[in-house]
């Protein structure tokens, strides 16, 4: 198990290193998906 500590450096770790610019396209390209002209709604 990981303590708190551990658990706070990965998370700095994880954004230093770009995932919220990644999360991002990920998100915009959901978006797409399900309003888009392809999407279920």
């Amino acid at each position: 198990n990981l303590t708190f500590e551990d658990r706070l450096k990965l998370d700095e770790e994880y954004s230093n290193r770009q995932g919220n610019i990644r999360d991002f396209k990920i998100l915009i390209k959901t978006f797409h998906k399900v309003f888009g002209e392809e999407g279920a709604i």
